[in-house]
């Protein structure tokens, strides 16, 4: 069985330095913004890689625009299921008052503070974990393609090699990514 992973093309938004409030109106264009970087995704179109990934009929994404447009992009004609067990973990920029920060570095320091249970969000880690071990059973019966998030995703990589799967290809290009595991028979 094979399992591919895709993590969505960059978002176009600005990174550079920002206050809490800019970074939390930025992270809101990340989320909601159509315009990503699909030229990340290119490189890989030419890649044997991807004919080999074209006869998978399961391909589910996550309902965020970055993924849902990073799917439409690599299969367009094919049938995309939209899970909402597949969006993004919960995040909420930390109210760090008088500082400057890249995006990047407020979106770093909010996580690793939501991850120590300082920045409280509606969902905790162990919920948003829990919510992606849910889904195992309702994807995974068959080989599949997922489109969705960094944290996200490394949730379900760990599943997939604590359940005898093995990496067999990685490409990265920016934010997107593609990781193909096989199960070790």
């Amino acid at each position: 069985m094979k399992v591919v992973l895709i993590r969505h093309a960059t978002p176009n938004v600005e990174g550079n330095n920002c206050s809490a409030l800019q970074a939390e109106e930025r992270l809101n264009q990340y989320n909601s913004t159509e315009d990503i970087l699909l030229d990340e995704v290119n490189a890989f179109l030419r890649d044997k890689e991807y004919e080999n990934i074209l006869n998978i009929n399961n391909i589910f994404s996550s309902p965020l625009v970055r993924a849902i447009k990073t799917a439409s992009y690599l299969f367009p004609n094919k049938n995309i299921v939209i899970l909402e067990s597949l969006r993004e973990f919960d995040l909420k920029i930390f109210k760090l008052p008088f500082i400057k920060l890249s995006l990047a570095n407020w979106f770093i320091i909010s996580r690793i503070l939501w991850f120590l249970g300082v920045n409280k969000t509606d969902h905790s880690p162990a919920m948003e974990k829990s919510r992606i071990t849910n889904l195992f059973n309702e994807i995974l019966s068959q080989d599949s393609i997922i489109v969705s998030h960094g944290f996200a995703l490394r949730e379900i990589r760990k599943h997939l090699k604590n359940n005898q799967y093995s990496c067999s290809y990685s490409y990265k290009s920016g934010c997107f990514q593609v990781e193909i595991f096989n199960k070790n028979e």
